[in-house]
């Protein structure tokens, strides 16, 4: 016996099966005409009147708009925070190093630079950006590459 229904062809389903069927959901409500509403009803209260740059194109300084908003809201990324970090630890490590300091505490310094440059390869978002270690032979060299 064929478990098929004869008019449209489909398995017979129970009704426990079909609670974990497949088929799409049908919503009573439209997600998008909601939203449209809300929209509209917020324009149409004056929310949208008196916008700062209203009736300007916007300014897209980095040719990206994320990066934009970020720059607008004054937002850095994790990456780019510790990037300025890094930069600071090594120009006061050069700066006890032009001091003649203890090379006990300029290799201590570096190291911890290394470890701060270790996560920051991690963290950014594509490899070109990544950093090389530093040393205390490379590291005049190295910091114009952070500046």
């Amino acid at each position: 016996m064929d478990n098929r229904d004869n008019e449209n062809n489909d398995p017979k389903v129970s009704p426990e099966q079909e609670k974990y069927s497949s088929k799409p959901v049908q919503y009573t409500t439209n997600y998008v005409n909601h939203i449209d509403s809300i929209y509209n009803d917020f324009a149409e209260r004056g929310g949208m009147d008196n916008l700062k740059g209203q009736g300007k194109p916007l300014e897209i300084s980095d040719g990206s708009v994320v990066d934009s908003m970020m720059k607008n809201a004054n937002y850095l990324p994790k990456w780019i925070e510790l990037q300025k970090e890094i930069r600071a630890h090594i120009l006061a490590t050069l700066e006890i190093m032009e001091n003649n300091g203890e090379k006990n505490k300029v290799n201590e310094e570096i190291d911890t630079i290394n470890l701060k440059i270790q996560k920051y390869n991690l963290m950014v978002p594509t490899s070109i950006l990544q950093k090389g270690f530093i040393s205390p032979e490379n590291i005049k060299n190295k910091y114009s590459h952070w500046e």
